[in-house]
């Protein structure tokens, strides 16, 4: 006996059910349940996103697409294989409904062929039973002791009781045969009656089991259909991946030959620098000097002047003042690196520290150039020291950016950027610390609302912290 309705049913009521899941939530795998692998899947594209932070949002967004597609092809092949394994199921159910009724059917034909042979044997022996009766009315119940009587001899008559008695022993057998007939017909009838019974809750089944059947069927093809779009848009996705990453490639080179060629402008300017405060220094050095001379000549002069009054003989009486200053006296403060800059945001968190990152799409590492405070599109961001703007405008994969020179620190030309703003509000001239300069953002190649940071010594991209 193959599965009852009921527990065919409900197989096929899991199909649909499955089926449904699968479609309405991604899937990692057949064993987990479709809400602890959303979230599992969920919480490995944020992860994803949080490596992604300076990519470019199309390709981000065409590989995040493809990694759920990918995520949902385990458990929608598990659900088609349920889906085909439920039609199978019922189809060979559906066969051997049929098998027992074409059984019911035969077992009714015997039992309406059986029902008639009964039928007949009743009514021969009913005949019988009634001729009998006929006669023994017809005689008033003396026919057989007439027979008897009408004996010639002694051996006539042995013989004609012997005949009485076989009469009457036929009528009795008829009696019983009657009987049992009867008994037989009526067994016969409830025979058929049950077996007609069960050919009728047999179709009815069959009927019921068809509709599931078709069911099932639907489901699997359903689940067919479901898998082979996944697959094939896990093909065209593979496609828009392939292109985005080659667009990718090229925006990252260009991205970091934009950063080189800004490196070689801000170390031009810390070299100027250099140039210009050596000048400074040497000016002041001579400057001192000549002071220095001067002052050896006034004295030199005083000197000989008093030599000669005192060779004269003469007396002035009066006394010379105590050396003077020469005004030249400077003093420069020793340079601590920590804290020279304050945070660009109030209140922010950082994100994403400075350093080298691995790239999970383009699988290479490339260098993470600065430091990402977290903050929302239209926070203020002000400047890190007092500088002079050297830029302020589109940064092609920074976005809108603006390049402030704080000029040297110790030997150092330190310089710093804000990148991804909404919008400037400082375009050109200097800029105190603390002052506005603009609002954060996610333009360029951003995939959320914060603030990319950097610091540059003499040209050359440094961590930040080295610097807060």
């Amino acid at each position: 006996m193959r599965p009852s309705t009921t527990r065919l049913r409900t197989a096929a009521g899991v199909v649909s059910l499955v089926v449904v899941a699968t479609f309405a939530t991604p899937l990692a795998s057949a064993q987990a349940g479709p809400e602890d692998t959303k979230r599992k899947v969920d919480a490995s594209i944020g992860a994803l996103k949080g490596d992604l932070d300076e990519t470019d949002a199309a390709l981000t967004s065409a590989y995040v697409a493809l990694q759920r597609t990918q995520s949902q092809l385990p458990g929608a092949r598990a659900a088609l294989a349920s889906a085909e394994q439920a039609e199978s199921d019922a189809v060979e159910h559906d066969h051997e409904l049929g098998r027992r009724l074409e059984v019911s059917k035969a077992q009714e034909g015997k039992a309406v062929d059986a029902l008639a042979g009964t039928a007949r044997d009743a009514a021969a022996t009913t005949n019988v039973i009634g001729g009998i009766a006929r006669q023994a009315y017809q005689t008033a119940g003396m026919g057989e002791i007439s027979v008897a009587l009408q004996a010639q001899s002694a051996d006539d008559f042995a013989t004609r009781v012997v005949l009485v008695d076989t009469a009457l022993r036929i009528q009795g057998d008829a009696l019983a045969r009657l009987a049992v007939l009867r008994a037989d017909t009526s067994a016969a009838r409830s025979r058929l009656t049950a077996v007609r019974r069960q050919s009728a809750l047999l179709k009815a089944q069959a009927a019921a089991h068809l509709l599931q059947t078709q069911a099932a069927t639907r489901a699997a093809a359903a689940a067919k259909a479901g898998v082979d779009a996944l697959v094939a848009r896990q093909g065209s996705q593979v496609a828009i991946v392939g292109a985005r990453k080659r667009a990718e490639r090229a925006r990252l080179d260009a991205l970091q030959a934009q950063s080189q060629k800004l490196g070689a402008q801000l170390a031009e300017i810390a070299r100027q620098a250099r140039l210009k405060a050596a000048r400074d220094r040497a000016a002041r050095a001579a400057a001192a000097a000549r002071a220095r001379e001067a002052v050896q000549r006034k004295r030199a002069a005083a000197s000989r002047a008093r030599a000669r009054a005192a060779r004269s003989g003469r007396s002035s009486g009066r006394s010379s003042g105590g050396p003077s200053s020469d005004g030249s006296g400077s003093s420069s403060g020793g340079f601590t690196s920590s804290g020279y800059l304050t945070e660009p945001v109030d209140n922010a968190y950082v994100t994403s520290e400075f350093g080298m990152r691995f790239h999970p799409i383009l699988h290479y590492w490339r260098l993470h150039a600065g430091i990402d405070f977290g903050v929302g599109c239209g926070t203020p961001v002000h400047a890190a020291a007092d500088g002079q703007v050297v830029s302020a405008g589109w940064g092609g994969g920074y976005g809108n950016r603006i390049v402030v020179d704080h000029g040297l620190v110790g030997d150092v030309g330190l310089a710093t950027t804000y990148n991804h703003l909404t919008s400037i509000v400082v375009h050109s001239g200097s800029v105190s610390r603390g002052q506005l300069i603009g609002y954060s953002g996610t333009t360029g190649s951003s995939t959320g609302c914060h603030l990319h940071f950097e610091t540059y010594d003499n040209g050359l991209p440094v961590n930040p912290r080295k610097w807060l």
